[in-house]
């Protein structure tokens, strides 16, 4: 069975992997934004909200895409490929219903 016709039938694998999909984007996106708005070593994008000193705002931006990075995202990954393998084992027939 293949992936993406798991992903277009069952709710229960197309849940995890939209949320994996939106993780991931977000790091990308929170990457590019933060990169651009530190970009200047004296001051900080005006439409970003400071927390602190720029140090602590750059510090506390940081930390939250990087657990969501480390934390977050694989296990929402973890979580896609349990459902996919439950998916699997009950079209398959090998699951004790």
């Amino acid at each position: 069975m293949s992936v993406l016709r798991a992903l277009r039938t069952d709710p229960s694998v197309r849940r995890p992997a939209i949320v994996a999909l939106a993780l991931a984007a977000f790091v990308v996106a929170a990457d590019r934004v933060l990169a651009a708005a530190f970009a200047s070593d004296t001051a900080i994008a005006p439409w970003l909200p400071r927390l602190g000193t720029p140090g602590e705002t750059a510090m506390y931006y940081l930390l939250l895409v990087r657990l969501v990075e480390a934390v977050a995202l694989p296990a929402a990954l973890v979580w896609t490929g349990y459902a996919y393998g439950r998916h699997t084992a009950t079209v398959d027939g090998s699951a004790d219903a």
